[in-house]
């Protein structure tokens, strides 16, 4: 090799090296942020199991894709991310007293495979689907404090649902009690309801009651109604009892197989059209009564 060879290799060696160290320093800046954004996500796996006599405090931000919940949950802080569904079955209690949980779709008291319980007592609750005592199993809500948003709110279908609300705040755009054959109770007797759509509307051997006896409950439309089955000679009914606090509606659909019983109480429904079904104790509306008399038997049109 002579002198000007031996140049152009030094040169080249040169220009090799400090590519190197270049690309080294990048990569070397690229490790050294990893455990910052590793530490700033939240635990995450694809799927939660808490088992019968387990009980699971969230005492971090958790993230997963589905949580099977049979045990006992309990959260006064931090945020459970659910992506796709949460389920409460075989005795499994969710405890919500802070915090932020945020599910795709739930299901307490899911299937045949046991009772599902959800007390919420603060904190905050949104998914886009909740069921409560769904695919014949049986489910509690207990809401005494703090806020739940729904889409979708689905209590009793093919099932027992039961929703207890003293206190908080329920705002959902559909409230469905009971349907295929399930049945849906609502206790209302303090904080607030409001919902876009709310439709009672029993169907085969189903039952759904109801009961207000405080707080108030907003809904541009309310439909009450049954289904009657003459092989059987039997009403599936949908009962509303107003005994107390306010209930203000934009519409009230009466339909047969549905019973508004009003004893106390505050009734502000811009229209009341009674199609069918029957009204008792005293209606005292503040707005519009509508009786359609063309209604027919079985159990149509009756004001007791």
């Amino acid at each position: 090799m002579n002198n000007s060879q031996a140049s152009q290799f030094n040169r080249g060696l040169t220009v090799f090296q400090k590519d190197r160290r270049r690309t080294w320093r990048k990569l070397m800046a690229v490790i050294w942020t990893l455990p910052l954004v590793l530490a700033s996500a939240p635990v995450q796996a694809a799927n939660f199991t808490v088992d019968p006599s387990v009980t699971y405090n969230v005492n971090s931000n958790i993230a997963y894709d589905k949580e099977f919940v049979y045990g006992v949950i309990n959260q006064g802080g931090f945020t459970n991310t659910v992506n796709n569904y949460l389920r409460l079955s075989g005795g499994g209690t969710y405890n919500l007293s802070g915090g932020n949980l945020s599910a795709y779709s739930q299901g307490i008291g899911y299937s045949m495979s046991g009772d599902g319980t959800f007390n919420q007592s603060g904190g905050s609750n949104t998914t886009n689907y909740l069921g409560v005592g769904i695919h014949y199993g049986s489910g509690t809500y207990d809401l005494s404090d703090g806020s739940l948003s729904a889409n979708y709110e689905r209590i009793g279908g093919e099932g027992n649902g039961t929703f207890n609300q003293s206190g908080g705040i329920n705002h959902t755009t559909y409230l469905y009690l009971g349907d295929n054959g399930g049945r849906g109770t609502y206790n209302l007797s303090g904080g607030s309801l409001s919902a876009q759509f709310e439709v009672f509307d029993a169907t085969r051997f189903g039952e759904n009651n109801f009961t207000q006896s405080g707080g108030t409950n907003t809904t541009a439309s309310l439909l009450l109604r049954g289904i009657y089955s003459s092989f059987f000679d039997y009403f599936s009914t949908s009962t509303y009892n107003l005994s107390g606090g306010s209930l203000i509606a934009g519409t009230i659909d009466l339909y047969t197989g549905g019973t508004f019983n009003q004893t106390g109480g505050s009734l502000n429904a811009a229209i009341f059209n009674q199609q069918g079904g029957t009204v008792t104790g005293v209606l005292e509306n503040r707005g519009s009564f509508n009786f359609d008399f063309n209604t027919k038997p079985p159990g149509a049109g009756t004001i007791l």
